[in-house]
């Protein structure tokens, strides 16, 4: 303990001698992966320790096939490959994944750089048009989906058929997190095996309430932990498990909720709207791409 004499010097008068009996793997580990001495990172990349976070909120156990639809630089599946899982992703922004700002790096480098098993598949895909076969064969989905405030939430427009460009290949615009929301829960329910989960980040403000919650009937939500980021913006972690298999599926399933609030009252919708407080991003006036 330390007094101030009068000198306003500070005398010492007791010392304490400790022994370190054990230290946190999980600390040592999100040092090691930390963005900061990766070779290849983004404006939006995942910090390493919410990747691990996510990883055990999934259940991640070793030899999963783990996707990522919205991949962007690849720190969440860093963070599932170091679990010994078999890692998949897909991004709709094939300049993101070929490294176009940052000659020499690409979304593979870091896997490179920490001697990791190498992703199954990495492709350039918009998740709204999915180009994996329907059928369970995912054991996590582990994702945080573009919030439309620094990366845009977009959507690819097909091309005319007679072009012959595959729609993966078209002209994207943007579209409302909403139709996106739904679109990643949709694809979780039907690409998941029984009991897989869907663990995502859910951008909102303060006033955030559970019965907003995009429900759908072969999923049920497990957790929904918040992080504040801002006195203006919160986020959710959402962690969902598939509890219906395939061969129960609807031929076309509804999302829905059971909160009073219209669509446009969502605390997370029009998200990008209230925190750039730019009224051309309201989702009314974007793109829909569902009902």
């Amino acid at each position: 303990n330390n007094v101030e004499c009068e000198k306003n010097q500070i005398e010492t008068r007791q010392v304490f001698l400790c022994v370190a009996i054990a230290e946190s793997e999980g600390g040592k580990t999100a040092l090691k992966y930390s963005l900061k001495k990766r070779d290849y990172i983004g404006t939006t990349s995942m910090d390493a320790e919410l990747s691990f976070v996510m990883c055990n909120m999934a259940c991640l156990q070793r030899n999963n096939v783990v996707m990522d639809p919205f991949l962007g630089t690849g720190s969440i599946v860093i963070a599932a490959s170091v679990c010994g899982a078999h890692v998949i992703g897909g991004d709709i922004d094939r300049k993101t994944l070929a490294g176009w700002n940052t000659p020499g790096f690409n979304v593979f480098s870091n896997f490179v750089q920490y001697n990791l098993q190498l992703p199954l598949a990495i492709v350039t895909a918009d998740n709204n048009r999915s180009p994996w076969r329907t059928q369970e064969w995912i054991d996590c989905i582990i994702t945080d989906p573009p919030y439309g405030i620094r990366e845009s939430v977009r959507y690819t427009v097909k091309e005319d058929v007679e072009s012959g460009e595959h729609p993966q290949r078209g002209t994207t615009v943007r579209v409302g997190l909403v139709d996106t929301l739904d679109g990643l829960i949709d694809f979780a329910a039907a690409h998941l095996v029984e009991f897989g989960r869907l663990v995502y980040w859910l951008p909102c403000t303060p006033d955030f309430r559970a019965d907003e919650l995009p429900t759908h009937p072969r999923l049920r939500v497990l957790a929904y932990g918040a992080q504040p980021l801002s006195m203006r913006l919160h986020r959710r972690l959402i962690v969902m498990e598939k509890v219906s298999p395939n061969e129960f599926m609807e031929p076309r399933e509804t999302i829905t909720t059971t909160t009073t609030r219209k669509q446009s009252d969502l605390s997370f919708s029009n998200i990008g709207a209230k925190m750039m407080r730019q009224e051309e991003r309201r989702e009314e006036l974007l793109v829909r791409i569902r009902p």
